[in-house]
């Protein structure tokens, strides 16, 4: 607490009690009143949020002494919330929920310490247990059972944009069909590269429809209106399209054509 307020510790014990369900100028002309202080409402304001008390209507009446407040504040943390009220009621002899100790903790900015999630070696409490009244259908799938949706290898579906896949292994392994196809012939795609449908059709995907282009060439294929329906005026495109990335190179290291 700031020297210039002469805080003293019993005042901390006395707003600890009279803080919860009163608002700040009540609490101030109570403390004022007990000790001959004269503390301002901006004052008490600034002493009650870093003492973390609650203001106004949070509470409804007093959960914790001070000195249970001390204790929770010592020993909540990496505590489940039910677990932990079981060890105040039984050194305070209370009857405190789970609830409760939640409730206390959001309306005083506590942090529990828990994530939530289970630590690294932690065994589930059902490992290796069978439960044989289990009904069917219960969530438990017998070895080799196939969920609904399942389809065999070499089934052909279609993506969202149109593009043809094809199941090419268990579990739920997918592939489009252009690129399969040109891995077939000429190994796999370089990075920065696509495959692109001659003729815009993307459901024919036979080996003499495909080109594969970089992404740049992709975009000043785009820009200049190169992509057509016909095979043949794209491939003129496309040999266009490399030999003006060519020209740019050659005079950007400055040679000559």
């Amino acid at each position: 607490m700031p020297q210039s307020l002469c805080w003293k510790d019993e005042y901390t014990v006395y707003m600890h009690e009279i803080c919860p369900g009163r608002l700040t100028p009540e609490v101030t002309e109570m403390l004022n009143a007990k000790f001959g202080t004269s503390y301002t409402k901006s004052q008490i304001a600034c002493v009650r949020k870093r003492l973390g008390l609650p203001v106004g209507k949070v509470f409804q009446k007093k959960l914790l002494t001070y000195e249970q407040h001390q204790y929770f504040l010592n020993n909540h943390q990496g505590k489940v919330a039910h677990i932990f009220a079981e060890e105040m009621n039984k050194k305070f002899g209370l009857s405190l929920t789970g609830q409760q100790i939640k409730r206390y903790r959001n309306n005083n900015n506590l942090y529990s310490g828990l994530t939530g999630h289970f630590e690294k070696g932690h065994v589930p409490a059902n490992k290796g247990k069978k439960f044989p009244n289990m009904p069917p259908n219960s969530g438990q799938f017998k070895k080799g059972s196939k969920p609904p949706n399942w389809v065999p290898v070499g089934t052909i579906r279609y993506t969202t944009d149109g593009y043809p896949k094809i199941k090419i292994a268990e579990p739920n392994i997918w592939k489009q069909m252009h690129r399969k196809v040109w891995e077939e012939h000429y190994g796999p795609i370089p990075r920065g590269h696509a495959v692109v449908f001659l003729n815009g059709d993307k459901t024919n995907w036979d080996i003499s429809n495909l080109a594969c282009l970089s992404k740049n060439e992709i975009v000043r294929m785009n820009q200049d209106g190169l992509f057509a329906s016909d095979a043949d005026l794209t491939r003129v495109g496309i040999g266009y399209t490399k030999l003006k990335s060519k020209i740019i190179k050659v005079k950007r290291n400055g040679n000559t054509i």
